[in-house]
C-alpha cells in the first residue's frame, strides 16, 4: 500500500501498534479526489502574501500529501507555529486559506490564533460552512486583521459527521517537509508536536502590511556522519523568504572551526515566504574522531548582498570508517492474535527485500496460553500491544506492517540504515553433536571507543505442527478491501488465500527460541573496546525441550539462525548479524529417518524466500534437509 491515513489523536497513533484491539488499520485507506485548480483567493486577499510550509499551489493528487484526523467523526484541530523575524513582525494576517476535503460532512470550522505556548487564545475567527467547496483551497477573511508581535499558532478546527474518509480524516498534511512546530495536533489541554514526525500542516496565511526585503536566503540546520579524513557531501536546504526569485548565490563555509572558504551554487527559488531548494555542499572531514560543526553563511543572492546574514551551523560525527547497518526488529506476537499474521507479512516482507541484512526476531509473547512457541528467555522492550516491534531498540513502538508513519515498514528500515553503525559485528554458529545446545562465537569491532553490551539470541525457520494454530482476523477480508496484491505477503492470510481462515497453520519463521537473558535481564555480558579495537564473546543457547516446540525444530530439520546483537551504551542497537547455524556433518537424515519428508521453506533461483509457489522455479527446502526443484505453472 502506497500510503495510510496517520491518525492524528496520539492515543489513536498508538493503536495502529496495537491492532488488536482496535479495527484494522487496513480499513483506513486513501481516497484520491480529482485533481483541483487554486481557486481565485477572495477579494480583499487580493494583495496579499502567503506564508505556509507547504508552497506548492494544488494539493490533490500530490503523492506527499496525507489526511488525518481522529479516525472517526467529532472535531479535529491541528496548527503550526509561526515565529517571528524582522520580515514578519508588524505583517497582519488578514486570512487564512484552508484545505477542504469534501465540504457535505462538515457542521463547524473554526480558524484559531493562540499564545505560541498554545495555552491562551489570541483570536477566533468562524467560518460559515454553508460557503465551503471540497476538493479545493477555501479562503477565510479576518473580520479584524490580526497584527504579528510575537510568535503564534495558528490552528484551524473541523467538526465532522459521517463516515467516509473525508469524515474521519479532515486535516490535510504534507509528509515530505519535516520541520519543528509544522504540525501541532491540539485536544482540549492536550499539544503534541507532530511536525518532525509527520509532516507539516497544508494551511496558509495571507499577510498584509508586509515589508519583505529582496533577498533574504539561509541555509537550513543539517546532521550526519563522515568518514575521517575524506570527502564528504551532503544535500542540505536552502530556505528563501524574498520578494524577489533566486538564480545563484555564494555562500562561506567553515570546517571544524576552520578559515571560511567561499562558493557559488545555482539555484532556482521562487519569490515569496518559506520556498526551498536543495544544493550539494562539498567538504574534506577532519583527521580525527569527533563530533564536529560545518557552519555555511550566504553572503550574496544572485549577485548583490544577502540580507539574512544569518550563519548556519551544521553537526556531524566523524567516524574511522562508514560500514552498512544490518537492522533489528523484534516482534511482539503470538498464534492467538489475529491480526499478527499482519505482522508475520511484515517480518516476510523485509527478509525478502534485505536478507541477513535484516535481523528479524518474532518474541511469541501474545497469548491466551496455547501459544507452543513462547520463549522463556527474552528481552523486556515494553511493547503495548500486538502486532509491534521495536527497531534497533530505539525506544519508538512501530507497527510491523505499516511502520510508525502507516507508509509501510520498509519506510522505517530505510531510515534505520542510513544511521551507520559503531562496530562491526560477526559470528558463527554451531549445533553441538547431541543437537540440545547451539555454541556461538562473536567477534566486534569497534569503530567508536565505547562499551558495548551483547546479547545472543537462537531463531528457528519453517515451524509447524498440530497445535501451531494461527488466529486470523483477515480471512475476514478481500484483496480489494486492503488494497493490496498478491504479491504482498499480507495476500496469503485473507479470504480465498492458502492460510485464508479464521485459523489457519502458517510456516513460521525468525522465532525467538532461546536468548541470554534471565528474567528479562541480559546475561551476554559485554566489551569494553577502543577505536579499531576487536574483541571476542561467546555464549551456548539451549534447544528447547517442550515437546511440541522441540517436534517442530526437529521436523523443521534443525533450519536454525543465531543474532548477535551489540547494544550502545544507550541500549541502542549499535549493529548486529544473524548467521546460519551449522549443523553436524551426520545425524539429521537419522533424525528425521521415521517421518516423511515435507517442505519447509520455498525460494526463488536467486534466493528471495517465498510465502507460497509462485509460478517459475521454486527451490524446496525439506524436512530431511535435501532440496527439490519444482517448476510452477
Amino acid at each position: 500500500m502506497n500510503r495510510l491515513h496517520t491518525l492524528l489523536a496520539a492515543s489513536v497513533l498508538a493503536l495502529s501498534a496495537q491492532a488488536y484491539t482496535a479495527e484494522p488499520a487496513t480499513e483506513l485507506t486513501v481516497a484520491t479526489p480529482s485533481v483541483s485548480t487554486a481557486p481565485l483567493k477572495a477579494n480583499s486577499l487580493e494583495n496579499t502574501v502567503e506564508w505556509g510550509f507547504f508552497t506548492r499551489d494544488n494539493f490533490y493528487g500530490d503523492g506527499d500529501v496525507q489526511i488525518s484526523g481522529l479516525g472517526s467523526q467529532g472535531t479535529s484541530e491541528a496548527g503550526y507555529l509561526v515565529t517571528m523575524n524582522n520580515v514578519l513582525k508588524g505583517a497582519k494576517i488578514a486570512g487564512v486559506r484552508i484545505p477542504i476535503y469534501d465540504e457535505k460532512v462538515i457542521t463547524a470550522c473554526k480558524v484559531n490564533i493562540y499564545s505560541s505556548d498554545v495555552k491562551r487564545l489570541l483570536a477566533s475567527q468562524t467560518v460559515d460552512v454553508s460557503k465551503l467547496v471540497g476538493a479545493s483551497y477555501n479562503d477565510v477573511v479576518f473580520d479584524t486583521p490580526f497584527l504579528l508581535e510575537d510568535d503564534i499558532v495558528v490552528s484551524y478546527a473541523v467538526t465532522t459527521e459521517g463516515f467516509t474518509d473525508a469524515a474521519k480524516f479532515p486535516i490535510y498534511f504534507d509528509s515530505r517537509t519535516k520541520v519543528e512546530g509544522g504540525m501541532y495536533v491540539i485536544s482540549g489541554q492536550s499539544v503534541v508536536d507532530k511536525g518532525m514526525e509527520y509532516g507539516a500542516l497544508i494551511m496558509k496565511l495571507c499577510l498584509s502590511d508586509l515589508d519583505m526585503p529582496d533577498y533574504n536566503v539561509v541555509f537550513n540546520p543539517g546532521s550526519g556522519y563522515t568518514q575521517k579524513a575524506s570527502s564528504a557531501t551532503f544535500n542540505l536546504t536552502l530556505e528563501s523568504n524574498s520578494a524577489k526569485a533566486v538564480q545563484n548565490i555564494d555562500y562561506t563555509l567553515s570546517v571544524a572551526g576552520g578559515e571560511p572558504v567561499e562558493y557559488h551554487a545555482n539555484v532556482n527559488i521562487k519569490a515569496g515566504f518559506n520556498y526551498t531548494a536543495t544544493i550539494p555542499v562539498t567538504f574534506t572531514t577532519p583527521a580525527e574522531s569527533g563530533t564536529y560543526d560545518v557552519v555555511l553563511t550566504v553572503t550574496k543572492v544572485n549577485g548583490v548582498e544577502n540580507s539574512a546574514n544569518i550563519s548556519t551551523t551544521c553537526s556531524y560525527n566523524n567516524l574511522k570508517r562508514l560500514i552498512p547497518r544490518n537492522v533489528v526488529m523484534e516482534e511482539f506476537t503470538g498464534t492467538g492474535c489475529g491480526f499478527c499474521t499482519r505482522g508475520m507479512a511484515g517480518m516476510e516482507k523485509c527478509r525478502a527485500k534485505y536478507g541477513d541484512r535484516f535481523v528479524g526476531i518474532a518474541y511469541h509473547l501474545y497469548g491466551n496460553g496455547t501459544d507452543p512457541m513462547t520463549p522463556t528467555a527474552y528481552p523486556d522492550l515494553g511493547w503495548a500491544g500486538a502486532p509491534s516491534c521495536f527497531l534497533d531498540r530505539n525506544g519508538k513502538q512501530a507497527d510491523p506492517y505499516y511502520g510508525t508513519k502507516q507508509t509501510g515498514i520498509i519506510d522505517d528500515i530505510e531510515a534505520c540504515m542510513l544511521v551507520p553503525p559503531l562496530v562491526e559485528v560477526n559470528a558463527d554458529a554451531t549445533l553441538t553433536e547431541d543437537f540440545t545446545r547451539v555454541k556461538v562465537n562473536a567477534t566486534v569491532q569497534a569503530l567508536v571507543e565505547g562499551t558495548y553490551n551483547l546479547d545472543f539470541i537462537l531463531l528457528a525457520d519453517g515451524l509447524t505442527g498440530p497445535k501451531f494454530i494461527q488466529h486470523n482476523y483477515y480471512s475476514m477480508y478481500t484483496a480489494d478491501q486492503l488494497n493490496i496484491t498478491e504479491e504482498d505477503p499480507l495476500f496469503q492470510y485473507i479470504s480465498g488465500s492458502i492460510f485464508g481462515s479464521s485459523s489457519c497453520k502458517p510456516i513460521y519463521n525468525d522465532v525467538a527460541i532461546a536468548a541470554t537473558y534471565k528474567y528479562g535481564s541480559p546475561t551476554g555480558g559485554s566489551l569494553t573496546l577502543g577505536e579499531d579495537e576487536t574483541g571476542t564473546a561467546n555464549a551456548t543457547l539451549r534447544i528447547p525441550i517442550g515437546e511440541d516446540l522441540l517436534n517442530a525444530i526437529r521436523n523443521a530439520g534443525y533450519d536454525l539462525y543465531a543474532a548477535v546483537i551489540a547494544l550502545n551504551p544507550d541500549g541502542t542497537v549499535s549493529n548486529a548479524v544473524r548467521v546460519k547455524v551449522q549443523k553436524p556433518s551426520d545425524g539429521i537424515a537419522d533424525i528425521n529417518a521415521d517421518n516423511e519428508a515435507y517442505e519447509t521453506a520455498r525460494y526463488t533461483l536467486d534466493g528471495r524466500r517465498l510465502s507460497r509457489p509462485m509460478p517459475g522455479v521454486n527451490i524446496l527446502h525439506m524436512s530431511d534437509g535435501s532440496s527439490r526443484k519444482v517448476i510452477v505453472e
